[in-house]
């Protein structure tokens, strides 16, 4: 081989080795760029779906919160609506006793009209409250069998066939509400520090 061939083969050994050696670090420099790539994309997707589950998750919390919210609001409402019919038919019947005579016979029609209209919006609004609470509580369930006995004590005074005993049993029902309503105070307050509690702990499960 001549020394012109040399030189003309140990360039095309360079060329091509140098062309390899290239190939190669491109190869490697591309799969690690990949690599890199996949393991930018993983983490994005995990950061994504972590975002997207803790958005999730306080969204339905803020949306259970909102709703028990509410549900206090209505059953306060309930409450107050049964405890203000029932101080009306104590009322009516009240002014109703001190009348006499042809005024009396008059306010006793207008009595049951109105006695018919409260008591069925005080029923109305007991079992408003009722199917508002929970049965299997512990302290709804006792407020529901306090209110089952001023249910029956309101019926016993509707029904008195005296003057006197419609008055005692008025007096008696008054007091009965008054412990009503001190009773649903206590309800209210104890739902409402739980409510409280539960979003101000992100951690609670719900």
């Amino acid at each position: 081989m001549s020394e012109s061939e040399k030189i003309v083969f140990t360039t095309l050994l360079s060329a091509i080795f140098g062309g390899s050696v290239a190939i190669v670090v491109c190869y490697i420099n591309n799969r690690q760029a990949k690599e890199s790539l996949a393991r930018t994309l993983d983490a994005n997707e995990k950061k994504l779906k972590a975002d997207m589950h803790s958005q999730s998750s306080k969204t339905y919390k803020e949306l259970v919160t909102a709703e028990r919210i509410k549900w206090l609001n209505l059953l306060r409402e309930s409450m107050a609506e049964y405890m203000s019919q029932t101080y009306i038919l104590l009322n009516l019947s009240v002014n109703r006793d001190f009348l006499s005579g042809e005024s009396k016979q008059a306010a006793n029609r207008i009595f049951f009209q109105k006695q018919i209209e409260h008591n069925y919006k005080s029923i109305n609004a007991s079992f408003l409250v009722q199917l508002r609470l929970n049965p299997n509580q512990d302290n709804h369930k006792k407020l529901i069998e306090y209110m089952n006995e001023l249910d029956q004590k309101v019926v016993k005074y509707l029904k008195a066939d005296s003057e006197n005993e419609s008055l005692s049993l008025s007096f008696c029902v008054r007091e009965e509400v008054e412990v009503f309503a001190i009773k649903c105070q206590e309800l209210l307050k104890e739902e409402w520090d739980h409510v409280k509690k539960e979003a101000s702990s992100p951690e609670e499960q719900i």
